[in-house]
């Protein structure tokens, strides 16, 4: 019973009442109660009955990323095993899947066919498409609704595309979260991207050999609840764009990522791979991964892994830059309340005397006076304090810790005016 249904009911039952006062109350009583069970209790045997019927198509949970990009492609075309080759080149692990027994392209011997007698989810699954990242569905609109339907219901694959044959049915793959390519429209979209940005065009179809574009799943839960500024990136990288459960949105320096994040980047290959093993895991559980793919797999219980992880955990020596060593270094003192800035500058002064060799006196007065030429504040909250001093190699900071959203200084300590580090409390 819909609302507008219940307020009708409603009035008649008042009305009842009225023209029949004898026997009105216990009807209208009657009407009542079984509005009120029927609004608390209706929706959720009708969401029961839904389920229960299984109509409701909810998407089914995707694999887990296992370290390893795939794909799966149906078609039997040229254009099918062109996409295959393409992406074998990029370093996917690309699987074809034919449905004709006489496809002239299912003999090339750099692409791995798999044939299907029919499209259902026993078939799908020879071909690993429950452990696809991808699924590409370039056969005719039925086949190709029913390969999506399986993907969204079954096995939840995280990305599917399919090659639309007639634009009457893009509401039904739409309504299953597919990503249409109308081949109709596809060639002017894309002159029209190179006519009104050829840079931007001549890069995603990758044109620049130098160049190219990857979304990169955040798995590493250290680098959750970071600052997209404070991962320090390749300075040939940039982050376009970031998928946070389904909303896609650009980012910006102080834009905080979470795990699962699915991040957009652009840059050089080899900036590229390095920002893929940082964003994937960490270096102890990459190793682990590596050790548990080498694995017999007759050692089906956990004991080989405990191992690993106690010799991980032992004997790992993980790789730091510079800035890390430099930060370990820093002194660091946690600040319970603010202060103006002649306290702090006499502070800092005295806590890295000893480690510059020089007076706090002195160290002070340099700190004043260099504010005094011109302010180091950058932005409301944040400022960089710095001093050059004579000398080679000392170059050094001082991270002070405030509570947010309180202002504080990084003083930082340059030779020849080279060199600043700022940070984050």
């Amino acid at each position: 019973m819909t609302p507008l249904q219940a307020g009708v009911s409603l009035g008649l039952a008042k009305e009842v009442v009225v023209e029949f006062p004898e026997w009105g109350n216990p009807f209208a009583t009657i009407i009542i109660s079984t509005i009120v069970l029927n609004q608390i209790i209706g929706p959720l045997l009708f969401k029961y009955a839904i389920k229960t019927m299984k109509e409701d198509n909810p998407k089914a949970k995707g694999a887990e990323f296992e370290g390893v990009r795939d794909a799966v492609i149906f078609g039997s075309d040229g254009q099918a095993f062109a996409l295959a080759m393409s992406l074998t080149s990029q370093g996917w692990g690309v699987k074809v899947a034919v449905t004709k027994m006489n496809c002239k392209h299912a003999e090339n011997p750099d692409v791995n066919v798999c044939r299907l007698s029919e499209l259902n989810v026993s078939e799908l699954k020879k071909s690993d498409c429950h452990h696809a990242g991808a699924i590409v569905a370039m056969l005719s609109d039925d086949e190709n609704y029913k390969i999506c339907k399986i993907a969204y219901e079954h096995f939840g694959t995280l990305t599917v595309i399919a090659r639309l044959n007639n634009r009457n049915n893009f509401a039904r793959f739409q309504a299953l979260d597919v990503l249409i390519v109308d081949p109709s429209t596809a060639i002017v979209n894309l002159l029209d991207h190179f006519v009104r940005s050829p840079a931007a065009a001549s890069l995603l179809m990758g044109m620049h050999k130098d160049r190219d574009i990857a979304d990169l799943s955040i798995k590493n839960p250290d680098l959750s609840g970071l600052a997209l500024r404070d991962l320090r990136l390749p300075l040939d990288t940039i982050i376009m764009s970031v998928r946070r459960r389904g909303v896609l949105f650009v980012p910006h320096g102080f834009t905080r990522i979470e795990a699962g994040d699915l991040v957009t980047v652009v840059g050089s290959l080899n900036s590229l791979k390095e920002v893929a093993l940082r964003f994937d895991v960490t270096q102890e559980e990459a190793l682990l991964q590596i050790v548990k793919k080498a694995t017999a797999k007759e050692l089906v219980d956990h004991s080989v892994q405990t191992q690993v992880k106690e010799i991980i955990a032992l004997n790992t020596s993980v790789q730091k830059d510079p800035f890390d060593l430099l930060v370990e270094k820093s002194p660091v003192m946690d600040l319970k309340q603010a202060m103006d800035k002649e306290a702090f500058f006499n502070l800092v002064s005295h806590a890295m005397s000893d480690l510059l060799n020089i007076t706090p006196s002195v160290l002070n007065d340099m700190l004043i006076k260099r504010e005094e030429e011109i302010t180091t504040v950058l932005a409301p909250g944040l400022a960089v304090p710095h001093i050059i001093i004579d000398g080679q190699k000392k170059f050094s900071t001082f991270a002070p810790c405030l509570p947010s959203p309180r202002s504080f200084w990084i003083p930082g300590l340059k030779k020849n005016g080279c060199g600043q580090e700022a940070g984050r409390p």
